[in-house]
């Protein structure tokens, strides 16, 4: 299915819906509301940044495990307009996060501070240095501009592998030691399954 907006086509898979459909049925509405509204918040930043940068016919493709965006001119931005574009989403998260961390008491004490837990989490995960998320996209960026040829494709795969294994240490320990990882494993998994994907 798709849906145009001014500069923007939208295409929601079949597997997105069927994953939102599934997720619904299981009674987890506003958890899932919260998350959905997150995650349109991310990556409307990316789409407003990217127009404002002059890319056009941006498409924006929302998937189970996230959203892809592609266009014209998004591959020949200069480095620090790509990076920007990149950090844009992260950014308004925890701008997000901080602002329903300080309104927590105005209204009802757990939705904003659910909100804010999953706006925290999506931008502090999104800014991982692994290459299929924005921390790791911002990284490359810079690498190539400063070394004027881009990274080797073994050179990123090693240290995504590298990045991988530290967030999974870091799981497990925080594990033992009892704290409540449910949402951090299930991002842990979402990375390797994306790392396995792509190799």
């Amino acid at each position: 299915m798709y849906l145009k907006l001014p500069g923007v086509r939208v295409h929601v898979s079949f597997l997105f819906t069927a994953f939102l459909a599934l997720i619904l049925r299981t009674g987890g509405g506003r958890d899932v509301a919260v998350v959905f509204a997150s995650a349109l918040a991310h990556e409307t930043a990316h789409l407003v940044c990217l127009l404002a940068c002059g890319c056009r016919d941006l498409t924006l493709t929302l998937l189970p495990g996230g959203a892809r965006i592609g266009g014209a001119g998004f591959g020949a931005l200069p480095y620090k307009r790509a990076i920007l574009c990149v950090l844009a989403g992260p950014a308004v998260n925890l701008a997000l996060a901080g602002a329903l961390f300080l309104c927590r008491g105005v209204w009802d004490a757990a939705l904003p501070r659910r909100a804010a837990e999953v706006n925290l989490a999506l931008g502090l995960g999104n800014l991982l240095p692994l290459s299929f998320l924005d921390g790791g996209r911002a990284l490359l960026a810079a690498l190539d501009a400063k070394r004027n040829a881009p990274v080797s494709a073994e050179a990123v795969g090693a240290a995504d592998i590298v990045v991988l294994i530290l967030l999974s240490c870091g799981t497990a320990v925080l594990t033992v030691l009892g704290a409540d990882t449910s949402f951090l494993m299930l991002f842990t998994a979402y990375c390797v399954a994306s790392r396995l994907l792509r190799t």
